[in-house]
């Protein structure tokens, strides 16, 4: 991804450089994902060699002088200066202090504990491990809600599946969500930067977005809201870069977070469409971009979350499945009966162990 990461931007912030080094590698996790699942194959070794043909691929394109390790050494090289210069007073050492230890016990929980949270329980999870046992689309033909689930979007599942595809375990299933996590902090904190914010306001505020519950309660769980999000405020920021740099690679990495942001949730897909409509007026009314720009980052948009359109459309006959949509005359998502049935009786409640005493 890092050498992908070199061939599409030429900028030297190397929080940029990292987005968009996380950016790309959830887009190529999305691309073997979904070729390997449609043709049957997600298993670790097609895996791998795909894994070893983007590898081979980018690594002829890009720079060799600007490598991996040079990367991770300028990483670890900011954060120390970062946490040097901001730690001047006793106060923002204890709170840089107590920022590390979190995210150390945040991650460690993560490794350890199994992702046994609701949702997860029902259907992020279990989807992930229905591919990753049969190497296939797979679903189960269960009456109630599962009519529902199994037609939501499932990008967010298949990084899961991704990190549990090699070991087939899930000990690195809540890897993804950790990076993500990671992903939302560089994003608020480079868009907050854009916005004008000094570094060190842009800073705090980035980590006291990290360090909210909502937000620290997701990591670990298979919950797809904190994806979801992480990539729409990183589509906003390549969107505003756009306006002010005027650099043609923002467009594209814009359609690559919008597109994945889409493929988790339909929300997000209906967000994304709208934020790709603006961004592609604004361009082209300052003539940032060209008719060949908009339709290559067009295709990038549309090739992320179409292979879940496709998916629903054999599933349920309807590209948004169980999301009631029409466009006139137009279905385009409908309501399974039992749902349609248990929403119209309002004397149906759920089971409640209270009701039991």
């Amino acid at each position: 991804a890092y050498r992908l990461t070199n061939i599409i931007t030429a900028s030297r912030n190397v929080v940029i450089q990292l987005i968009v080094t996380i950016l790309t590698t959830f887009w190529l996790g999305s691309i073997v994902f979904n070729s390997l699942i449609i043709l049957g194959l997600f298993k670790p070794m097609p895996a791998m060699f795909m894994a070893i043909l983007f590898y081979a691929a980018f690594h002829c394109q890009s720079n060799a002088k600007r490598t991996n390790v040079h990367f991770l050494k300028r990483l670890v090289k900011i954060a120390y200066l970062v946490f040097r210069n901001r730690n001047h007073t006793q106060i923002a050492k204890i709170v840089t202090s107590i920022f590390l230890i979190q995210t150390f016990v945040l991650v460690t929980r993560s490794l350890l504990l199994p992702m046994i949270t609701w949702d997860s329980l029902t259907y992020h999870t279990l989807k992930a491990n229905l591919w990753v046992q049969n190497g296939c689309h797979y679903t189960i033909e269960s009456p109630g809600l599962w009519q529902s689930y199994k037609t939501f979007f499932g990008a967010g599942e298949s990084f899961t599946a991704l990190s549990m595809i090699f070991t087939s375990h899930d000990i690195l299933g809540s890897i993804p969500d950790s990076v993500i996590w990671i992903l939302l902090g560089c994003a608020s904190f480079s868009l907050f930067r854009e916005l004008r914010l000094r570094s060190s306001s842009a800073l705090c505020l980035s980590g006291a977005f990290l360090t909210t519950p909502a937000i620290m309660h997701v990591i670990g769980s298979g919950y797809v809201d904190n994806t979801v999000s992480a990539f729409l405020i990183g589509g906003c920021l390549f969107f505003i870069r756009l306006i002010k740099t005027r650099k043609v690679e923002n467009i594209y990495l814009a359609s690559m977070a919008y597109g994945l942001a889409g493929s988790i949730k339909v929300n997000g897909l209906a967000t994304a469409i709208i934020m790709i409509a603006l961004m592609v007026i604004t361009a082209k009314a300052i003539r940032a971009i060209t008719v060949r720009n908009i339709l290559l980052s067009s295709a990038i948009f549309i090739g992320t979350f179409s292979p879940w359109l496709y998916f629903n459309y054999l599933t349920s006959g309807l590209i948004l499945g169980a999301t009631p949509v029409k466009a006139g005359p137009l279905i385009i998502g409908r309501m399974p009966p039992e749902l349609v049935y248990f929403f119209s009786a309002p004397e149906i409640t759920p089971y409640s162990f209270s009701n039991e005493t």
